[in-house]
């Protein structure tokens, strides 16, 4: 049940298939993308979120996507990916390994002063900016790519951190569903309209290209353990920042790191972190 006043919404699971199918056919639209090009960079994302979970000892998954579909008797990733038997559509266009992998998990967080911070040994960052912004469902109106309530959070933190698009060195968006983490890194301006996928297949959000994004693994290779996403999410972003991220350290430590993540029915929060 997605909860969000004085009545219940039956659902089920299978939102998340559901966000990726029709998020996607609206992209596609939106867009002129054939379902083909769509196909060729969800397998690019994925392979990009599975090589970062595979250099990050606590993600879910620590297995590359060649790794995977070798294991399987490929000895083409893409063609594992496009078969039937192991990677079915489960809401078309979008396909099994575009889900989330669920997980369990806690997260902490120590947030003090900033003159207490200042010459701490455990590299402190500033907490620059927050948003959250309230929507109910269903969270899309004609065009299902354009998440209204995300728009307003993101305002939100922005204006609070005195921050645009061109000041985020390091992205997190919340991707239970692989193609609205696009969509709402294009609404931010970190990606432009129109060129997730693009971005995807060119290895750009890839820890060591010029988009890096979701560093951890994402909801698919890290995991996705409901209320302690966001704290890992957080966490990630400040190994980012203090360059202690390890094999998947981006090579020049972000700046200026903005999370962003979704709660039900539908939630957008927007977290602003720099430098102290």
């Amino acid at each position: 049940m997605a909860v969000n006043q004085a009545y219940g919404v039956p659902q089920g699971y299978d939102i998340f298939s559901t966000y990726n199918g029709l998020v996607a056919l609206g992209y596609c639209r939106k867009y002129g993308i054939s379902i083909e090009d769509y196909d060729r960079g969800m397998f690019e994302l994925c392979r990009t979120r599975r090589l970062h979970g595979s250099l990050n000892p606590k993600a879910n998954i620590q297995e590359t996507l060649e790794d995977r579909a070798a294991a399987k008797g490929f000895t083409d990733a893409f063609d594992y990916w496009r078969s039937d038997a192991h990677n079915p559509f489960v809401a078309w266009p979008s396909r099994l390994l575009s889900l989330v992998t669920t997980a369990d998990g806690a997260s902490a967080m120590v947030l003090t002063r900033a003159d207490l911070a200042r010459g701490g040994k455990s590299q402190p960052v500033e907490f620059k900016g927050f948003g959250i912004s309230y929507s109910d469902l269903p969270w899309y109106g004609e065009d299902p790519t354009h998440w209204e309530f995300d728009r307003r959070a993101i305002d939100a933190a922005f204006g609070m951190a005195s921050i645009g698009p061109a000041d985020i060195d390091y992205l997190h968006t919340h991707d239970c569903s692989h193609i609205s983490g696009l969509c709402t890194a294009e609404t931010i301006g970190y990606l432009p309209p129109g060129g997730g996928l693009d971005a995807a297949r060119a290895g750009r959000l890839r820890f060591d290209g010029d988009r890096p994004m979701s560093t951890h693994g994402g909801r698919h290779a890290f995991g996705h353990a409901w209320g302690a996403s966001a704290g890992s999410d957080t966490y990630e972003a400040v190994l980012q920042m203090r360059g202690k991220a390890g094999a998947r350290q981006i090579p020049s430590p972000p700046e200026i790191s903005v999370i962003h993540t979704h709660g039900y029915a539908m939630i957008g929060t927007v977290v602003v972190l720099g430098g102290l």
